[in-house]
């Protein structure tokens, strides 16, 4: 409820929405005054539909917008089944358009007297989604950036080669890729790769950078800063307490240069100024990209002091050796806020997918009086279900098992006594390649690439999340939605095969990809990446036709049996000719299937009459061109042609007298040629 600024009135907001013909009570406490009064809420019956011309994303279902009010004006859009009049097809107040396409459409909606109320007629046009915003950009290491997440920065040190990487929006507020392209417009300050946005710098300063993306352009500054150095060090705790029943512990001590980053300075010194005694042995310390973690092991009860050099930068640290008391209560090790469906070694030498929980008995004091303890963990989601339960000493939780960015509540019990309890998150900070359109259009051969993948493969420059160019790159799926479904269409299985030669526009959602094209592989190199844009697809005939050839016996019957040479084409062909001697002949195939043949001179041959029952009986026609004949018949279906021999050869003769005496050549119906076939 929000009170107004005059006292006098208040807006109310409520959790469900009001059912018509039903009177609600409202209290309203003032001090200690209680003021009741009864609200009759009723829908009133139609009175207006409010729609107006409407731009929608091409290639997108999208619902129509529009508004339902009553004779009072409350909105009763929900509630009202409304029906819609278009010139294109409209299902649930969904359309579909493709881009420069448009409708007109009218809505209505009918009383309880039979009345229609009509909108008035609107206009709905589809256009395609384009860059109109960069609502943020960023530096980044490795190019890899989460929005919502990282931390954005502008500032590049030297000696470093990060990313620029924006985040653009169309004009309907969805996220949108394209076609970026960067330009240093100060290359005395640094360079910047047109396009991967790869930043190298060549001195401090003020660094302006144009970005471009088709019609939309933005420039941004960046400031190109000192090389980071070690300036302090951060400790999470400057005291460790051991006990001499659990000797060991750790300490974290993170390198920090000035903008408050890890540093890598190398290999850490440890001494011990004092006590010495009281310890088993000599500190170590290791170190992972700037994360050093000291481990320190007591003897006896005392207290030490060891001092931690990390570069130029000293740190003690106190220990005390403690002899532990009596347990009174328990305490659990191993709790992580947060797991990640990915582990970078490369900042920490904490597995960063797995936490590992164990129950330790401790004393008044907190230390721990013994070794961890037999305890049952559960796992539950945000409906408290129990996703998981496990019993022991030590109960590993991994990520893989959760979904991404959900919350988990974990529990600790020891017999059936719950001693812990706290929530997690699970994220996935997986590295994606990048995908970069090199051509706004994808020709497909519908002989040689076969599909959009394919087609799209070959304008298609895949960085892998090192930064280097993935050059055996393979693309195995497409989601996309064409405004052609004649020409091609997302068949959802897989790859996409054109139906026909044409154009089509489609809206590209989603890329698969294999990164070494290597298919055999699947685990470590594939990835699914939403990539957002929009992609003109031709689909062309550049390929000549192939063809097998197969000689056999064949049985006519009536005891005849005579080689048959079947000549399969790889695809519909629009002619056909045979050399053989001094004759030619050639099959021209027309739409029904039939055949018209034509001699050397273009003369029209026509068909005799076949003696031979048998063969005539078959389909076989007879063609005779000036001493030779050819007795042929073709399939459409199947692309094949098939010529059965009366001479007396047999099989093997006639395979042989084939490299040499004859000559096949075929025309499909894009008008491409193919060499000899025969040979």
């Amino acid at each position: 409820m929000t009170v107004a600024a005059d006292k006098k009135s208040a807006e109310i907001e409520l959790y469900d929405a009001l059912k018509s013909k039903t009177t609600y009570s409202i209290d309203v406490k003032v001090g200690d005054q209680t003021l009741n009064a009864e609200l009759d809420f009723v829908i009133g019956e139609v009175a207006q539909i409010i729609a107006e011309d409407q731009t929608i994303p091409a290639n997108k279902e999208t619902a129509i917008k529009y508004q339902v009010l009553d004779t009072n004006g409350l909105d009763i859009t929900a509630d009202t089944k409304v029906s819609f009049a278009s010139d294109k097809n409209i299902t649930d107040g969904k359309i579909t358009l493709g881009a420069g396409e448009f409708a007109f459409v009218e809505i209505s909606a009918t009383k309880a007297d039979g009345t229609v109320v009509k909108s008035k007629r609107i206009k709905v046009a589809a256009e395609a989604a384009k860059a109109v915003d960069m609502p943020k950009f960023t530096v980044d290491a490795d190019g890899q950036v989460d929005w919502a997440k990282d931390t954005l920065t502008n500032k590049v040190q030297m000696g470093t080669t990060p990313y620029l990487k924006a985040q653009f929006k169309d004009q309907f507020g969805g996220d949108y890729t394209g076609t970026v392209e960067f330009e240093s417009l100060d290359k005395e300050v640094a360079l910047v790769d047109r396009v991967t946005g790869k930043i190298t710098p060549l001195k401090e300063g003020k660094l302006p950078v144009r970005i471009k993306n088709g019609d939309f352009t933005k420039t941004v500054e960046l400031e190109v800063v000192a090389a980071s150095k070690l300036t302090s060090l951060s400790v999470e705790n400057s005291t460790l307490n051991v006990t001499t029943v659990k000797p060991t512990g750790t300490v974290k001590i993170t390198a920090l240069d000035q903008y408050g980053n890890k540093f890598n300075a190398g290999e850490a010194t440890v001494k011990v100024l004092s006590g010495a005694d009281y310890l088993s042995s000599t500190p170590t310390v290791s170190n992972s990209n700037g994360e050093y973690t000291l481990t320190v092991t007591g003897k006896a009860e005392g207290t030490a002091v060891v001092e931690v050099t990390i570069g130029t930068l000293k740190q003690n640290i106190t220990v005390n050796v403690k002899k532990p008391g009596t347990a009174v209560d328990y305490n659990v090790k191993g709790f992580k806020a947060e797991l990640d469906k990915v582990d970078d070694e490369s900042t920490t030498t904490v597995d960063e997918r797995t936490m590992e929980l164990e129950v330790f008995p401790v004393d008044a004091n907190g230390l721990e009086t013994g070794s961890a303890i037999t305890s049952t963990v559960k796992v539950y989601d945000q409906d408290n279900k129990v996703l998981a339960t496990t019993t022991g000493t030590k109960h590993t939780i991994n990520a893989s098992n959760f979904e991404a960015g959900k919350t988990y509540t974990v529990k600790a019990l020891v017999n059936n006594l719950e001693v812990f309890s706290n929530t997690f998150t699970v994220k996935d900070s997986t590295k994606y390649p990048t995908l970069r359109l090199t051509a706004s259009t994808a020709t497909i051969d519908i002989d040689a690439d076969k599909t959009l993948e394919a087609g799209l493969k070959k304008i298609l420059e895949v960085t892998k999340p090192d930064g280097t160019v993935a050059s055996n790159a393979t693309v195995l799926d497409v989601k996309f939605v064409s405004d052609n479904a004649s020409v091609i269409e997302d068949n959802d299985k897989g790859t996409s095969s054109p139906k026909k030669l044409g154009n089509a526009t489609v809206a590209v959602s989603e890329v698969k990809i294999d990164l070494d094209g290597d298919t055999s592989t699947t685990t470590d190199d594939q990835y699914t990446i939403k990539f957002t844009s929009n992609l003109n697809v031709v689909v062309v005939d550049k390929t000549a036709p192939t063809a097998t050839i197969e000689t056999a016996a064949e049985d006519f019957g009536e005891g005849v049996t005579l080689p048959v040479t079947t000549v399969t084409f790889s695809e519909a062909v629009k002619a056909f000719t045979i050399k053989y001697n001094n004759s030619e002949i050639t099959f021209e195939v027309k739409d029904d299937g039939n055949l018209t043949a034509k001699d050397s001179s273009g003369n029209e041959v026509s068909a005799v009459e076949i003696e031979d029952t048998a063969i005539k009986n078959e389909g076989y026609k007879q063609y005779n061109v000036g001493s030779d004949n050819i007795k042929i018949k073709f399939d459409a279906a199947t692309n094949t042609a098939k010529a059965v021999w009366t001479n007396g050869a047999n099989v093997d003769e006639i395979k042989a007298s084939f490299n040499g005496l004859f000559e096949i050549t075929a025309t499909d119906k894009a008008g491409n040629t193919s060499d000899d076939l025969a040979k």
